[in-house]
């Protein structure tokens, strides 16, 4: 049987800059992962962002509803000589709360 021709082995100057060479691929990969990470992190941040504001925006159109309700009962409330059959009589702003289901929120307008 013929023999194969033995591999040359590599110096090891030509080990080393092999070895040289994954350390700067692996080095460009982990820059790589990092921003990737950083990107995911910051398009995150930039959700929430906007989901914290969207709740905002939503929580201020709940206090403006319930201050333009506030301001109609308080409308409502002033000529006081009035007797409003809802549940009873009303005669104060407390009352008209009570009555009207506030707190609860069980009663109706």
């Amino acid at each position: 049987a013929a023999m194969l021709p033995e591999r040359p082995r590599p110096r090891a100057s030509e080990v080393h800059v092999q070895i040289q060479g994954l350390a700067a691929a692996e080095a460009r990969a982990e820059a790589r992962a990092e921003v990737i990470g950083y990107q995911m992190l910051r398009n995150m941040h930039n959700t929430m962002a906007k989901g914290v504001a969207g709740a905002e925006d939503v929580a201020q159109a709940a206090l403006h509803t319930a201050d333009e309700v506030a301001k109609a009962v308080h409308a409502a409330m002033l000529p006081r000589d009035r007797v409003y059959k809802a549940k009873g009589s009303v005669g104060s702003l407390e009352e008209a709360v009570i009555v009207f289901g506030g707190g609860g929120g069980g009663g109706r307008l």
